[in-house]
């Protein structure tokens, strides 16, 4: 019932406008222009007083970077509606993982090329996974996958270009709690 208390609202709106306009902090001026000062500046707070949401400088970038991945796997899943099998959500689905990264680079820079701070020990990361673990489940269980095999996987074709190498298949397994590949 805390939603409809008018205070835990509040409460609840203030932080996610921080996280917003961190968020907007970090595009536009990447990770070194981000301050609490300048955060509370652009919601009219003192900087004492968001300490009340976030501990501290990297507890915000960790709720910047967790709502970064949240945002990933709405695109993710956007991108799969029209699938007409796990195969195809697969597929669609990494493809959607690509442009996201091409579209939203500072984003992209922000969860996967930096460490998580020790408040948040890479639990974000987890959520990226949950859109395409999903899928993969989905494709195990109508037997569009199978587990325990090993079978030849075309090398994807990435922007336009084949990957390198001499041989266009790669024998490869995918690890989940068994080993997953293409039936």
């Amino acid at each position: 019932m805390s939603d409809r208390n008018p205070q835990k609202r509040r409460q609840a709106q203030t932080r996610q406008d921080i996280i917003q306009n961190a968020h907007r902090m970090i595009v536009d001026q990447g990770i070194g222009g981000l301050s609490i000062r300048a955060v509370a500046d652009s919601i009219n707070y003192t900087p004492g007083a968001l300490y009340k949401y976030f501990e501290s400088k990297d507890d915000l970038i960790d709720a910047v970077r967790a709502d970064c991945f949240e945002r990933l796997n709405i695109f993710i899943l956007e991108r799969v509606q029209s699938a007409t099998n796990a195969a195809d959500m697969l597929l669609q689905g990494g493809m959607a993982y690509i442009e996201y990264a091409g579209q939203y680079p500072q984003e992209y820079h922000l969860m996967f090329n930096m460490e998580p701070s020790w408040a948040h020990p890479a639990s974000n990361r987890a959520i990226a996974m949950r859109s395409l673990l999903t899928i993969i489940q989905l494709g195990i269980d109508q037997g569009q996958f199978v587990t325990g095999v090993m079978t030849p996987i075309p090398l994807p074709i990435i922007a336009g270009r084949p990957c390198m190498g001499s041989h266009h298949y790669r024998r490869m397994s995918c690890k989940m709690s068994a080993t997953t590949c293409f039936s």
